[in-house]
């Protein structure tokens, strides 16, 4: 951005300046060859753009207003402020000479670069310096609307209005007033305040600049005219000598209709004190009429008689006095507490017909009702805020006194849920947006509470309360899910018992099945077939036996009996083998392999992978039998020298090969239905009950290998 004019030697180390300058603070300057702003019209409209930082400028103008160093210079068309504590702080001001002996008046020209300050654009100036004495611009007379948008902020302006208060503060004085019906300070730097006349209730002429307060969002808030000296008030109407002079007015008629406009200046009423909340309020009554008054006095007591002289407070909806200041002129007792509900306390100021629109209703009167505890707003447990009733199923607060403190006993009384009757000053609540159709309904209200003796326990809370229910509910919930959990456990530990138990059950009656069987096959079944082959050998022998078709049957039916008694033999080994259930298949297996090995026959091999996993009883059996048969037909036929039976598992499979290196056969060739191939049919059928696959891969001369694959998922 704009630099200011420098002699062209001096260009490197400006630039070098304007580099610190966008670092250290980032602020981004134009190039040097951008324009420099001399006028402040032009300055405060770059609010919103981005040239509001670090723009150049070059001002000169009169101070109307400084305080502490920092100024408001006018250039005699508008006015802006000049921060020399920002740019301090920043490092920019090179330069502050101007700033010896400145004052209203005085005569300045300012280099510095715009930024975009808290509320409108400021300069943050580099040079400061003092020129001619300036003359003072005329003020400005702004408007009402003017005074709430802040759009004049930086002019010379004069306002009239009538002060209400004035507060010393430790670094100035400021002055609350009305101007226009609207609230508006006064602020005077330093203490300036033992300079000054008495101003409350007088209608003064202040000028000074125009400086709007502001928000954290730079929004303008509340208007507010700065000065530098009391001699920039001028007092058009002093106040009364004496602030009680003036003709008193009846309660009722406060902000009534009146042809006289008196309704900012103080106004002076009197009534009985009803209540007191010390330095804050109270409540002053007057036959059925009770209105609330603003006060710093902390003196008042209820039962007083006074008279108060203070200013209508137009912030509320009913009418309210503010700043009052009391003189005491005797003592009575104040009404008694009038017993009402929830609903008569709303319903006394709901919209009534015109011809009892003056009904009084009960807002500030001190009234008793009763209702449960809701809640408890604390300081600490002995330092309650506020408690919050529920009565005619309206909630409200009722607020107790500051810093009030709870006794043990009271502590343990005041709990939710509990009963109570209260004691206090009504305060109804109205809605602040006007209302199209003038119907002004309180939508709630509040009590005050002197002291804790106003709210009485008139029953306890019940043991049973919300929290108490919601941690016995919890905690049932809490058993009851522990319970089902146990029972859970317990009913899988019991089916996995039963499941064990039936196992074995199942295990044992098999067994025992077996061995009947198996007894039962060896004196029978063997026993009958030996005999038989005794019998055929016997025949065999017999000469007329040579017959050629006697001999061909009699050998047919030998080797059937052989096969025969072969196979019960095996049925009886099958039955007797116990291997298979107690250690699992791949024991199985090699018990098998163990067997089937003979003195001058090939050798056996068992080769196990894998991690075994859980068979039913029926799978292993199947399994174990096809191995059976597998090798049986290798050891009769295959004249093989090495038999290899080899079990792969895994998660997805059960893989089962027995191969030999035997003479094999032609696979495509072979009958499956021809007598000496029918154990291959019962290998088929095996497989098929499983789910399994059954190859034979052979051919002559090169071994056979038989392998069967199980599907985990099918087992």
């Amino acid at each position: 951005m704009n630099l200011l004019p420098a002699s062209h030697a001096l260009m490197p180390a400006i630039r070098v300046f304007r580099m610190l300058l966008a670092l250290a603070f980032g602020v981004g300057l134009k190039p040097a060859c951008g324009e420099v702003l001399r006028e402040i019209d032009a300055i405060r409209h770059l609010v919103g753009q981005p040239a509001v930082f670090g723009t150049a400028v070059e001002i000169s103008g009169t101070c109307i207003y400084e305080a502490n160093g920092e100024f408001f210079l006018h250039d005699g068309s508008h006015g802006i402020w000049v921060s020399t504590l920002t740019a301090k702080s920043k490092g920019l001001l090179e330069d502050g000479s101007g700033l010896d002996g400145l004052e209203v008046g005085s005569a300045l020209e300012v280099k510095g670069i715009t930024d975009p300050g808290g509320y409108a654009v400021q300069v943050l100036p580099i040079s400061i310096r003092r020129t001619e004495e300036g003359t003072l611009p005329p003020p400005l007379r702004i408007t009402a609307e003017q005074l709430v948008a802040g759009n004049e902020d930086g002019q010379r302006v004069v306002i009239e209005g009538v002060v209400q208060e004035v507060r010393v503060l430790e670094d100035r004085t400021v002055l609350s007033m009305i101007v226009e019906g609207m609230p508006c300070w006064i602020g005077l730097h330093g203490r300036a305040a033992v300079d000054l006349p008495p101003l409350v209730d007088a209608r003064i002429a202040a000028t000074g600049a125009f400086a709007p307060d502001f928000n954290n969002r730079s929004q303008a808030v509340l208007p507010k005219v700065i000065i530098s000296a009391p001699d920039s008030i001028r007092i058009l109407k002093p106040p009364p000598a004496d602030p009680f002079e003036a003709e008193p007015v009846s309660l009722l008629r406060l902000r009534a209709f009146s042809p006289e406009v008196t309704l900012f200046h103080r106004t002076v009423t009197s009534g009985i004190v009803t209540f007191v909340r010390p330095g804050e309020f109270f409540f002053l009554r007057e036959g059925d009429i009770t209105v609330r008054v603003s006060s710093s006095s902390t003196d008042i007591r209820p039962g007083w008689e006074v008279k108060v002289a203070g200013f209508i407070d137009l912030t509320s909806h009913l009418a309210a006095l503010k700043n009052g200041i009391v003189r005491k002129t005797g003592e009575s007792h104040p009404p008694p507490p009038e017993p009402v509900s929830a609903h008569e306390l709303l319903v006394s100021a709901s919209w009534r017909e015109f011809a009892s629109a003056h009904k009084a209703d009960l807002s500030g009167h001190t009234v008793t009702l009763r209702g449960q505890i809701r809640r408890i707003d604390r300081h600490s447990p002995e330092l309650p805020v506020a408690v919050w009733i529920e009565s005619d199923s309206v909630l409200f607060p009722v607020h107790l006194p500051p810093d009030v403190s709870l006794d043990a006993k009271r502590s343990q009384l005041w709990q939710v849920g509990a009963e109570a009757s209260i004691t206090g000053a009504c305060e109804l609540e109205f809605p602040g947006a006007p209302d199209p159709l003038g119907l002004y309904n309180p939508r709630g209200f509040h009590l005050w509470l002197a002291s804790t003796d106003d709210l009485e326990i008139l029953r306890a809370a019940p043991w049973w309360t919300t929290r108490r229910l919601t941690i016995a509910l919890l905690g049932t919930a809490l058993a009851a899910l522990a319970a089902f959990g146990g029972v859970a456990v317990l009913r899988r530990q019991v089916k996995k018992q039963v499941s064990i138990l039936s196992h074995e059950l199942e295990t044992k009656a098999v067994a025992t099945e077996r061995e009947r069987m198996a007894r039962d096959l060896h004196d029978t079944l063997e026993q009958q077939l030996t005999g038989v082959a005794m019998q055929l050998e016997s025949i065999a022998k017999h000469p007329a036996s040579h017959e050629p078709g006697v001999s061909r049957r009699l050998d047919l039916a030998g080797r059937m009996i052989r096969h025969s008694r072969e196979e019960a033999r095996r049925s009886v080994w099958d039955l007797r083998n116990r291997v298979l259930e107690t250690h699992g298949l791949p024991a199985a297996l090699q018990s098998l392999a163990e067997s089937a090995a003979i003195d001058g026959g090939p050798e056996v091999h068992v080769d196990i992978s894998g991690t075994p996993l859980p068979l039913e009883s029926n799978i292993g059996y199947q399994l174990l039998r096809m191995a059976q048969e597998a090798l049986g037909n290798a050891l009769k036929h295959a004249r093989a020298a090495s038999i290899r039976i080899s079990l792969e598992m895994s998660s997805e499979r059960y893989l089962l090969v027995v191969r030999d290196d035997g003479v094999g056969f032609d696979v495509s060739l072979a009958d499956p239905h021809a007598a000496p191939r029918f154990g291959l049919i019962g290998m088929r059928e095996r497989a098929s009950k499983i789910g399994a696959s059954l190859e034979i891969i052979s051919q002559p001369g090169s071994g056979c290998a038989v392998s069967i694959t199980l599907p985990v998922s099918s087992s």
